[in-house]
């Protein structure tokens, strides 16, 4: 997007004046700052000011094909847009709220199978066993939203003619969704440890399986979540993209199951 030549501070100078060649594909125009010299080299600092919005800079370090830096930028402004969009409504806390408790009463108060008090033996299978289950139905309901409702807005028109690829796009709103998921299992790391407590000996637990599954489990989240992203990119009805993304879930997790 802005790779320039310029031999003379007046060449830059008519560049910041009348933003030569920086026009981008949704017509706004861009000043360019930077040292006087040859041509931008890979790791020089530029600094580029929306003329339509001065308080909107981008800046960065040029890479070798001289626009990665920009986009890696604006993939990370949309990923703190798509977090905070998980916890400025009650999608994000209902979504971990649901995981725990259910796991919580699982493992701990419901005589069952995954009781962890009742199983006789220190480990958290039970965790492991529930969680893929429960991820079945809360990892579409987080990303049912992600593309369904931006079409069903009009937003996805005023995303598209931006600066970003369909790649970074799709991959800001994954690396959302799989934070979301990431920040679930965080609350379960109690469960670890009070039962590397109450092990006889304290500490009698297979902490290298606990590490192995903990990675499976959101790994297999992450596929997951770039299921439910495929599915809402189909359709703008959240409930569609929601039941169509659990169906294609199950299917994938219970055939390799099986």
């Amino acid at each position: 997007y802005f790779r320039y030549e310029y031999q003379t501070e007046d060449i830059i100078n008519d560049i910041i004046a009348g933003g030569y060649g920086l026009d981008w594909n949704y017509q706004k125009k861009l000043y360019i700052e930077c040292n006087a010299g040859g041509s931008l080299p890979s790791g020089t600092r530029y600094v580029l000011i929306d003329t339509n919005n001065k308080d909107k800079v981008y800046s960065g370090i040029v890479s070798k094909d001289g626009n990665s830096a920009i986009k890696n930028y604006e993939m990370w402004t949309l990923y703190k847009k798509e977090l905070n969009s998980f916890f400025s409504s009650l999608i994000g806390y209902l979504t971990i709220a649901v995981f725990l408790v259910v796991t919580g009463l699982m493992l701990w108060v419901l005589k069952s199978d995954f009781n962890i008090l009742e199983y006789g033996y220190a480990g958290m299978d039970g965790l492991f066993l529930i969680g893929p289950f429960l991820y079945l139905f809360l990892i579409p309901a987080i990303t049912m939203r992600s593309l369904a409702e931006e079409k069903r807005t009009g937003t996805v028109e005023t995303l598209m003619t931006h600066p970003l690829s369909d790649w970074t796009i799709v991959c800001a709103k994954f690396l959302a969704a799989w934070t979301l998921v990431f920040i679930s299992l965080l609350p379960t790391l109690v469960t670890y440890f009070s039962v590397y407590a109450l092990g006889d000996p304290t500490g009698n637990i297979d902490t290298g399986a606990v590490v192995g599954s903990y990675i499976g489990l959101l790994l297999l989240g992450g596929a997951f979540v770039a299921i439910g992203i495929f599915c809402s990119s189909l359709t703008s009805n959240q409930i569609v993209s929601f039941i169509l993304a659990a169906l294609l879930c199950a299917v994938a997790y219970l055939g390799f199951e099986s």
